[in-house]
């Protein structure tokens, strides 16, 4: 797979983020006194059974300088960010500054830590998984979901492609070309993205199945990754170059890419405000129905594209990329892969359980009076429905102190997969990854599209 910006910047992220994820460094505007909360389990991997104690240690230093040793820390225990366990006041400087805490059913126990000096609070994190393959989804899977799945891809397969292509000779080479690419979608809407397709059109092969045949000249036939961008009115930004893949990254709004960043803010601010909640809680209404509709539209047309192989298409994505991987893994048939690195939207029934429900947290934002319609819509669009329609191999990494897509949300959706997946833990992580995940990912990816000899979980053969 060829390299690009994006990759490395992913890497990067990723090594950012975990050395962050529990020393939370507070900075304020003026005066050089800063303070870091560290909070970790006392078992690296922060994995329990259900009914043992897990220990958090907390520490308290200077940014610059030696450890605090006055004032008073503030430790709340929950479930996962949403029910209260426990709340207590430590002195700073008690041996050792530590707070135990059991779960007797499977979920996470989320410690945070507050430290209040000179009217600035410093804050800390660390969780601890009890039995997580074990969490049980609180979402149910409505009678007629896939049959409202099915009604709205009609509806669009009805509605012509008229497909867009703009060259983008910026990224292109004498290796392949880019374009950005729009297609017709519901609701009178499009949906935009990149799309990027190798040159070479033909190589000199064996003849199929003819030892020692000589060389003949035939048609070069790609695999295809199709990646779902992050959160954001203004993603995605770049295409996905390569000379040995087509790649398809699409965006989940109804607007052009590359517009000045002033226009993005006007969206963001003015039609697209809050776009997370806008329709509900109509299913039909709902904003991610076109994106959803739009995006497998986008993947069966590069399915159709003649220099498809036919073989393999890996969707790739982070956050909302990730729900959306999992979203096509579960929905469409040409998907043969999935790579789904904090995905959201999973479990959006969890607070029934005391549990944080993965961004959105589309029924904790609704009017109270209409939570009930709110929940009943969320279902359809919930990750935990998707996953469970996957047939397809899956890798899936996870935060331990995520708060966006909380770890029982995303385990809630992992642990309904039935087909061939692994996931990646992230102890130390919140809304980001790891560079080991990342760097498995990337030769998982590879393997999955035919590019490298197939790391596992792979297709069952």
């Amino acid at each position: 797979m060829k390299a690009n910006w994006k990759k490395v910047i992913s890497c990067v992220v990723g090594l950012v983020l975990t050395f962050f994820a529990t020393a939370v460094l507070a900075i304020a505007s003026s005066g050089p006194y800063h303070i870091v909360v560290n909070v970790r389990t006392d078992r690296p991997n922060a994995l329990y059974k259900c009914g043992e104690k897990a220990t958090f240690l907390i520490s308290l230093r200077e940014a610059v300088g030696g450890s605090v040793k006055e004032g008073e820390i503030s430790v709340r225990l929950t479930l996962d960010g949403l029910k209260k366990i426990e709340e207590k006041k430590i002195k700073v400087g008690e041996k050792p500054m530590s707070v135990t805490g059991i779960l007797t059913e499977p979920g996470f126990l989320r410690c945070e830590v507050k430290y209040l000096k000179d009217e600035k609070t410093y804050r800390g994190y660390a969780a601890a998984g009890f039995d997580p393959e074990c969490i049980k989804a609180m979402t149910i899977m409505p009678e007629d979901f896939d049959e409202f799945w099915a009604e709205g891809r009609a509806e669009l397969a009805k509605i012509p492609l008229d497909v867009r292509l703009t060259p983008l000779p910026k990224y292109s080479d004498e290796g392949h070309n880019c374009f950005k690419i729009s297609f017709a979608n519901v609701d009178n809407t499009r949906i935009y993205g990149y799309l990027n397709v190798p040159t070479k059109r033909t190589e000199m092969i064996p003849e199929p199945k003819i030892p020692g045949s000589p060389l003949v000249l035939q048609k070069k036939l790609y695999p295809a990754l199709v990646e779902v961008p992050g959160a954001g009115v203004g993603a995605p930004r770049e295409p996905i170059i390569s000379n040995s893949m087509l790649t398809l990254y699409m965006g989940v709004h109804d607007h052009d890419l590359g517009l000045p960043q002033e226009e993005y803010e006007k969206l963001e601010k003015g039609r697209l405000k809050g776009h997370y909640y806008l329709g509900a809680p109509d299913r039909n209404r709902y904003y991610f129905r076109r994106a959803i509709l739009g995006v497998d539209r986008a993947i069966n047309y590069i399915a159709s594209r003649p220099e498809f192989n036919g073989k393999q298409l890996v969707i790739s994505g982070s956050s909302q990329g990730g729900f959306f991987a999992l979203y096509m893994a579960g929905l469409n048939q040409h998907v043969t892969a999935a790579a789904a690195n904090v995905p959201g939207f999973a479990d959006q029934a969890a607070y029934l359980a005391g549990r944080m429900p993965g961004s959105p947290q589309l029924v904790l934002r609704a009017p109270e009076e209409a939570r009930d319609q709110w929940l009943k819509m969320s279902a359809y669009f919930d990750t935990v429905n998707f996953a469970r329609n996957i047939k397809c191999p899956v890798i899936v990494f996870v935060g331990f102190i995520d708060k966006a897509c909380p770890p029982s949300s995303v385990y809630s959706a992992y642990n309904e997969i039935k087909a061939p997946k692994r996931i990646f833990n992230g102890p130390l992580t919140g809304h980001g990854t790891t560079n080991q995940f990342s760097l498995f990912k990337d030769k998982w990816i590879e393997g999955q599209l035919g590019l490298r000899d197939p790391i596992p979980p792979s297709r069952e053969k």
